[in-house]
């Protein structure tokens, strides 16, 4: 199934836009439209995107006639549900918005201060994971979580449209109570054989080396591929994991910090040999 998220997002940016300094209220009035769907089209998250609405908000907005055409484009693209809407019951809170972008990007940068990052976890790790953050979970449930997160990983073989860079401190690869030792090992072996891949780079901030930049907690840095028409291009984005809440950031000043903090970090990891020799390393010790 087609992802509808690029097309949502797209659709909803241009309305903004075009919308300019008009307050949503008063749309909402002229138009007699629920100033609720607005926000939603504006916003990008529902699927249930009404031509007719669109037209009605294009003619009030005076768009061309190209912009309005291209605009019920995404609005026929974007009202198809994307496969991982099947999964609702296992995505908690705003997970799904990560999904939905990641699914999309171009390039991720990931950096990771607790646990393996989804795209590259085997499936026992992602069981242990959700076991040990989940009081009583129902057993369905984990095992949607578990196929979700397998599922999403049909991202690497994209090579030619896909990249994931990840860095990771060295304490991940040592948490053996996730699991127990056998699983660790089995992920570790896992990420030597993801690092194989031509658009995945491993790399990992070692214990004993002091570095500056981390105090951002970790992110994942987003990018987009290009689209047929400049204003339809989506901005960078950050992605924010933090206890509670995660918070998505996508202002230029905001990513232009990420992208500093992910150079400081970049600086103090190991390079990519380095990183898989400490990998090999800790699973080694593993089966002792």
């Amino acid at each position: 199934m087609a992802d509808t998220t690029m097309p949502r997002r797209i659709l909803g940016r241009q309305l903004l836009l075009l919308r300019g300094k008009r307050s949503r209220s008063s749309v909402s009035k002229k138009l007699k439209i629920g100033e609720s769907t607005l926000w939603r089209y504006e916003s990008g998250v529902t699927i249930d995107v009404k031509p007719y609405i669109i037209r009605e908000l294009c003619r009030y907005y005076e768009a061309s006639q190209d912009m309005t055409d291209t605009l019920l484009d995404l609005a026929e693209a974007a009202s198809k549900p994307s496969w991982w809407y099947a999964y609702d019951a296992a995505m908690p809170g705003d997970f799904e918005i990560f999904i939905e972008l990641e699914q999309s990007a171009s390039h991720i940068r990931s950096f990771q201060l607790a646990q393996v990052p989804g795209l590259v976890q085997t499936a026992a790790y992602r069981r242990a994971t959700t076991l040990a953050a989940t009081p009583d979970p129902a057993p369905e449930r984990v095992d949607q979580i578990v196929e979700l997160a397998m599922k999403r990983q049909a991202r690497l073989d994209e090579s030619e449209n896909f990249r994931l860079d990840i860095v990771l401190d060295e304490s991940v690869l040592r948490r053996t109570e996730i699991g127990g030792p056998d699983v660790m090992r089995e992920q570790l072996e896992h990420l030597i054989a993801v690092s194989e891949r031509p658009n995945v780079s491993i790399r990992v901030v070692p214990l004993t080396r002091g570095y500056l930049g981390l105090e951002t907690g970790r992110f994942v840095l987003l990018e987009f591929p290009p689209q047929r028409l400049e204003w339809m291009n989506m901005p960078p984005m950050v992605y924010v994991e933090q206890f509670g809440a995660d918070v998505l950031l996508g202002k230029d000043a905001e990513v232009r910090e990420y992208r500093r903090a992910w150079a400081a970090i970049q600086k103090a990891a190991h390079d990519e040999d380095q990183s898989i020799a400490l990998i090999l390393h800790i699973a080694k010790e593993l089966q002792q």
